[in-house]
């Protein structure tokens, strides 16, 4: 399963008083909307290997998350080999039924990877553009699009 949310910075934001004026309160958040901005103007270019490098680092972050958790018991791994993932009657996803959850998933890169190795993941963003475009990419894949839920909310 496969769902991608858009989370405004309004609604990660949390609200606190000072113990000597209860009745002042502020508003925190950690998200910055210079970096939301700067992520949303690449929407058009996330998925694009020459203009995003994290397209390359992308394959190194899953395999060592799956060598982590391999290593803490993790994982049961069933049938052979992740080449052979074309073919479902032998092989068995590392991820199968376990949850992922990918905060500041921008495009979705870690968030498909995760998704395509059998994980159940949910996807948040503050940025709108990325969580439409991530949608929208994830739909091109047989794989994602029949897990694919899209649970936007502002």
């Amino acid at each position: 399963q496969f769902r991608r949310r858009n989370m405004s910075s309004s609604s990660s934001s949390s609200q606190s008083s000072s113990p000597s004026s209860p009745s002042s309160s502020t508003t925190s958040t950690s998200v910055s909307s210079q970096e939301v901005s700067k992520f949303s103007n690449m929407n058009s270019s996330w998925w694009n290997p020459t203009e995003n490098p994290l397209i390359a680092m992308n394959p190194i972050r899953v395999q060592y998350m799956l060598e982590l958790l391999r290593s803490k018991g993790c994982l049961v791994e069933e049938g052979s080999s992740s080449s052979d993932i074309s073919n479902s009657n032998y092989y068995s996803p590392p991820l199968k039924g376990k949850k992922a959850l990918d905060v500041g998933c921008g495009g979705g890169l870690l968030s498909e990877s995760l998704a395509r190795l059998g994980a159940n993941v949910t996807a948040i963003d503050p940025s709108i553009p990325l969580v439409n475009m991530a949608q929208h990419h994830a739909e091109l894949d047989w794989r994602l699009s029949k897990h694919n839920k899209n649970n936007t909310t502002t």
